[in-house]
């Protein structure tokens, strides 16, 4: 994971918008790349085939203050709002 995750990292810097600041982030050098041209870079860096993505569904974007019980982990955690 940690090879993979740097040539992600490098493939970012090779091919990254490195003038209009704004526009460097990797979210538009896939928008302008597409995801399959830098998936195989990605994979012919590593050497490691990347497997498909699974379906997810997110089921809301806020972050819910208190006890929270987690399917995945089957952990509790508690989130609280912390002002700054």
């Amino acid at each position: 994971a940690v090879v993979v995750a740097e040539k992600i990292m490098l493939v970012q810097r090779d091919y990254g918008n490195r003038i209009n600041r704004k526009h460097a982030r990797l979210k538009y050098t896939l928008e302008d790349l597409g995801m399959d041209f830098y998936r195989s870079e990605v994979e012919r860096l590593s050497g490691v085939k990347i497997q498909p993505g699974k379906p997810f569904k997110f089921e809301s974007n806020h972050d819910p203050y208190g006890w929270n019980f987690s399917k995945h982990t089957g952990l509790w955690a508690y989130t609280m709002f912390v002002e700054n």
